[in-house]
């Protein structure tokens, strides 16, 4: 099966690099929450959003619950993509979610804010 490429996530689209990380945290002039997720945006001067993802150890202790976390949060990235602006967006997980079913809904109303250009 041929993969779509307008919802595709390759490199390009992700904050690789410690500098772009930092630069988010430091000028970060957007952040919203919605349960244990949280997002900032920064604008940047592509023509297109990146992503960057924290999930802590410390919250999700089993890797397999980590790595499904960040999963759904690419995957929300990937499909929403094609409406957000053009951001360095950093996702956080802020604590351990009730269900990890839960985050995708987050995510989902988070992405809804005007700010965030969805």
């Amino acid at each position: 099966m041929a993969r779509d490429k307008v919802h595709a996530y390759p490199r390009e689209n992700r904050l690789n690099t410690k500098r772009d990380i930092d630069r988010v945290f430091r000028c970060a002039n957007r952040r919203m929450a919605r349960g244990p997720v949280a997002i900032i945006g920064v604008p940047n001067k592509l023509t297109h959003p990146r992503l960057g993802m924290t999930v802590a150890k410390r919250h999700l202790p089993k890797a397999v619950h980590r790595n499904y976390v960040k999963r759904v949060i690419r995957e929300w990235f990937r499909c929403n993509q094609s409406n957000l602006r053009n951001r360095d967006f950093i996702v956080i997980l802020r604590h351990r979610p009730h269900d990890l079913a839960s985050i995708r809904g987050c995510l989902d109303e988070i992405g809804k804010n005007p700010l965030l250009g969805t």
